[in-house]
């Protein structure tokens, strides 16, 4: 029997949907904490290269930006490590170099100061 490659992508989108409505249930009980909460949404300047922080968007009602990038590991006994985040994956096909998940987390940041929900 092979491998399904598209269940650890379907169970992270049902571990993210479970933090989501985590969050809906924290802005249901203090009503002031959030203006406004996105799913999967980026920057109308961005592109899906260069924006990763995509996951969850949130306004506070202070008018912060607040980003959540949930992470599912495929196998519930692995947690993640400092050293996982800083991996460098191997370079692509044509030769470009690929970013670890931090270095691409940081490039996100350029594009909220414009971003607004």
């Amino acid at each position: 029997m092979s491998r399904n490659r598209v269940a650890p992508l379907v169970h992270g989108f049902d571990y993210q949907e479970l933090c989501a409505l985590e969050i809906c249930m924290e802005w249901l009980e203090q009503q002031p904490r959030y203006r406004a909460l996105q799913l999967e949404t980026k920057p109308s300047d961005s592109t899906e290269k260069d924006f990763v922080l995509d996951d969850i968007i949130a306004t506070s009602s202070e008018g912060l930006l607040l980003s959540f990038q949930v992470k599912h590991a495929e196998s519930p006994e692995q947690n993640w490590s400092l050293k996982d985040l800083l991996e460098t994956p191997p370079v692509r096909r044509d030769g470009t170099p690929r970013l670890s998940l931090l270095e691409r987390w940081k490039s996100s940041f350029q594009y909220f100061p414009f971003f607004s929900l």
